[in-house]
């Protein structure tokens, strides 16, 4: 319980850090944001130690409730599509 907390209270400062110390990791061309890396990594952690139940982790993001995430997470990615889509056909249209 404690080694959870701790690792969780991590991946928090590291979010933070990253974000006011290394926002962008450049690599030649490619740019890339840092603010996902220290979570990323303190939830691989949980699960790796065994920390958090994996099928728990699972079973929750597929549960058939009215707050399902992956549903959001499909809601969101579709609106954001449709917000990228409408905007590249506006800015072609004023050209």
């Amino acid at each position: 319980m404690v080694s959870a907390l701790v690792i969780s209270i991590l991946s928090i400062i590291g979010m933070i850090l990253c974000v006011f110390f290394f926002p962008i990791l450049k690599i030649k061309n490619f740019h890339m944001q840092t603010f996902w890396f220290a979570p990323l990594l303190g939830a691989i952690l949980l699960l790796v130690f065994g920390l958090v139940d994996a099928e728990l982790v699972f079973s929750s993001l597929i549960a058939p409730t009215s707050v399902n995430p992956l549903e959001i997470l499909a809601i969101f990615i579709s609106m954001v599509f449709i917000s990228v889509v409408l905007d590249e056909n506006i800015s072609r249209q004023s050209l």
